[in-house]
């Protein structure tokens, strides 16, 4: 895979703010928002993460998960390879998983991974499981060092900082390891700056 000269611009999408149900992990806090990224790659216009900018403009979309508050609107980017990974496919047939509807790919678009792969120069995703069995993160590498998408394979900076994520975090008990091992994974990158889909800040080394 070729690297790029430079790192491209990323810019950060404020899809929703979601209200946390009772029996959330998380519903101490009330709420969450929900953050998806544009990606300015210079191969092809943009590259969109998750969800909803001009579709004229965008030439791939990745979803990291297919949680609901994550995988609305592919139906919009009709013709626009989505990408997704074969187990997160698999996980969402669960009824409990996500809303069907908003989880589907069109057959047509859908470009299924499983594990890693080179989308274009500079620009590859790695399979992160844990917080799902099928989440994955996208990794962009430069000259000048490498930025990640991650996703919900950290939930905040602290967790992507400290390595250390709670069970809470994860699709259940039996993913904690394959979680933190995921997390580790993106750590050992060594990335100038990390980005997540529900903490505004950012990670800089």
């Amino acid at each position: 895979m070729s690297r790029l000269g430079s790192l491209p611009e990323v810019s950060r999408l404020a899809l929703a703010t979601v209200r946390l149900p009772d029996g959330h992990p998380r519903a101490g806090d009330g709420t969450c928002e929900v953050y998806a990224y544009v990606l300015h790659h210079p191969v092809n216009r943009l590259l969109l993460l998750k969800l909803l900018i001009d579709e004229r403009d965008v030439a791939a979309v990745v979803n990291t998960h297919l949680h609901f508050d994550h995988c609305g609107q592919n139906h919009r980017f009709s013709g626009t390879p989505v990408y997704i990974q074969q187990a997160e496919l698999d996980a969402a047939r669960d009824p409990m998983f996500t809303v069907a509807e908003w989880a589907a790919i069109p057959r047509p678009d859908r470009r299924i991974v499983d594990g890693d792969l080179v989308v274009a120069d500079g620009l590859r995703l790695i399979a992160t499981p844990g917080h799902t069995p099928g989440h994955q993160s996208v990794v962009l590498e430069s000259a000048e060092g490498c930025l990640v998408i991650a996703g919900q394979c950290g939930y905040c900076c602290d967790e992507f900082a400290t390595g250390v994520a709670p069970v809470s975090d994860m699709h259940d008990a039996g993913w904690h390891e394959t979680g933190l091992r995921s997390l580790g994974r993106l750590r050992a990158l060594d990335p100038g700056a990390v980005y997540f889909s529900h903490d505004a800040a950012t990670y800089r080394r």
